[in-house]
């Protein structure tokens, strides 16, 4: 068990909830519910215990765990069950079976929208409802669908009108332009169906098993009243798995010694389908009110897919939202305040410690660092400005280089610089740090000054550093870090510097040495997929840039124009030029 473990473990509240176990790349192993949190989440540790081999698997692999704190056992077991829909992780039984939630989709990107059961939602642009958590209740569903709506169900679209057209189940928008022009209506009323809104449907079947019995056919009356009955019997089933069909966001918040914690409920069709913690700054004087406001404020300007309904603690006036802000005062809605509220406090508690823990790690880091290296800083606390470089090419193709920056042992993305190597087209490491160097150096007076640069590299990366620095006069301590065997160089030395494979030093120039390449190779792959996108598509005769941005616009890339159909391509280029394209790509 790793250190962040063992202190968020014994940090677990005497509460009910839910846990999410997660390994090293934050992929969840596992949800389950509790009544204690604490002595349940522990139990997994205790000595003596025997898990059974899945568990015991997921025990060795956990590396992180969240909770969410909620008020009763009943609703962690809803929100268990809520998050295992949501993340589908492996160590659940409901994932042993891909089959345990079924699910319809109406393919609203095809011309004739299809409605199909699927096992997995993906984002394509299709429509999807459920998860239903029995697949005869889909099937059941979609009986009722086809009694009641005349969709297309053919993979293919046929040219001509086929056996659905003729048994009265199928309008063959294939085939007739009245067809053609009603489908959309058709699909709207399957999409108002899906959506739980049955009472128009119910009183036109209603109306006509009423007509069918005053023109004595009884048949047909008990048809319309079977339908009616399967029309009850499909709504109810669906309350089962979404009760109210609530589509709300429950925003609560406290303030811990000075720190204000938020905590966002995601309620979608009645259930609680996620959850999400900030940490808003500058809040030391602020009210609740005062920070509610600028919550809202600051992320429903980024949510593409508002709610219907915000639920808050304290009223605050937002009119650019067309949403509805309420505060109860009591009910079901302020116990989701409440409950949210104790999970923002778990979250500002939680980090607090992480803060708390990674600032004393950096310092500890520095101040070794600085040791190393003959860069004690002020009062020994190390270099706190370091800045940190590195080159990314393929023979010298598209060649970029990276600075970061690390202020007081964490990193500063905004001071982040990118540099595309002009100078060079063939490799040559040496060359491109020197030229990257000049141009940062001509910023040493309006850019803020370094303590400390890291050059990723050995002693000939550092020398021809060190030479550009000489030659301008900068008086700038550098030394290089070597990816074999973790040695720093320094200028000077003849022997190279180890810091110990423990020490929080080698941590955090690996850390800086590891986001300087990270930032390096991200703006090369850019850079590189752009030039292969510009010279595929600039060898097509007849291509002129209006088109090759019209395609670029349409399919993102030149991979995408490849895949696209003979179809969707003549309608941007016309016939003739598909051909082309075709034989160039």
């Amino acid at each position: 068990m790793n250190s962040v473990l063992q202190k968020k473990l014994a940090g677990l509240p005497h509460q009910p909830g839910v846990y999410v176990y997660k390994d090293a790349r934050g992929d969840v192993l596992y949800v389950g519910k509790a009544k204690d949190l604490a002595k349940r989440v522990r139990s997994y540790w205790q000595s003596g215990r025997s898990l059974v081999p899945d568990k015991a698997l997921m025990v060795s692999q956990a590396a992180d765990i969240d909770i969410t704190v909620v008020s009763s056992e009943t609703e962690a077991f809803l929100l268990e069950a809520s998050f295992i829909k949501k993340y589908r992780p492996r160590f659940n039984i409901i994932l042993k079976d891909d089959k345990s939630f079924s699910y319809i989709k109406v393919t609203l990107r095809e011309e004739f929208p299809r409605v199909l059961v699927v096992r997995r939602v993906t984002r394509d642009g299709s429509r999807y409802f459920g998860p239903f958590l029995s697949s005869a209740v889909v099937y059941e569903t979609l009986g009722v669908l086809r009694k009641l709506f005349p969709y297309r169900t053919c993979d293919v679209m046929p040219k001509r009108p086929c056996l659905e057209y003729h048994m009265g189940r199928c309008i063959a928008p294939c085939a007739f332009e009245s067809g053609r022009a009603e489908y959309g209506r058709v699909i709207a009323d399957v999409l108002a169906f899906l959506s739980g809104d049955t009472r128009a449907v119910v009183r036109d079947l209603r109306a006509k098993m009423a007509a069918a019995a005053v023109a004595r056919e009884f048949e047909k009356a008990a048809r319309f009243r079977d339908q009616i009955a399967a029309v009850a019997r499909v709504t109810e089933k669906q309350h089962i798995v979404s009760v109210a069909g609530a589509h709300q966001d429950v925003v609560s918040v406290v303030k811990v010694d000075g720190v204000a914690g938020v905590n966002v409920f995601t309620v979608r069709d009645g259930e609680i389908r996620g959850k999400a913690n900030f940490i808003l700054q500058h809040t030391e004087h602020a009210d609740e009110a005062a920070i509610v406001q600028a919550f809202l404020q600051q992320y429903y300007t980024q949510v593409m897919d508002l709610p219907r309904e915000i639920i808050v603690p304290v009223a605050v006036l937002l009119p650019q939202l067309d949403v509805l802000v309420t505060v109860p005062q009591r009910g079901h809605k302020r116990q989701l305040l409440l409950m949210g509220e104790k999970n923002a406090a778990q979250y500002v508690e939680q980090s607090r410690v992480s803060w708390e823990r990674e600032e004393h790690r950096a310092r500890r880091g520095l101040r070794e660092l600085g040791e190393a290296v003959g860069v004690p800083g002020v009062d020994g606390a190390g270099p706190q400005r370091v800045e940190v470089y590195d080159i990314s090419n393929i023979q010298g193709y598209e060649a970029v280089g990276s600075m970061v920056v690390f202020v007081g042992g964490m990193p500063a993305k905004a001071e982040y610089r990118k540099f595309k190597i002009r100078e060079l087209k063939t490799p040559n490491d040496f060359a491109m740090l020197q030229e990257v160097m000049y141009r940062r150096m001509q910023h040493v007076k309006d850019w803020p000054r370094p303590d400390l640069l890291i050059i990723d590299g050995g002693k000939g990366q550092l020398s021809s550093v060190k030479k550009v620095l000489d030659e301008l006069r900068v008086d700038v301590p550098v030394v290089s870090l070597a990816k074999r065997e973790e040695e720093l160089f320094v200028p000077g030395r003849a022997e190279s510097v180890r810091l110990p494979k423990d020490s929080q030093g080698l941590f955090l120039v690996q850390r800086m040495r590891d986001e300087a390449h990270r930032f390096a190779i991200g703006f090369y792959r850019k850079r590189h997929e752009k030039a292969q996108v510009k010279s595929a598509l600039d060898e097509v005769p007849g291509l002129g840039p209006k088109r090759k941005r019209a395609l670029l616009t349409a399919f993102g890339s030149a991979a995408g124009v490849r895949a696209a159909s003979d179809e969707a391509l003549e309608r941007l280029v016309g016939k003739k030029l598909v051909a082309t394209i075709r034989e160039f790509l």
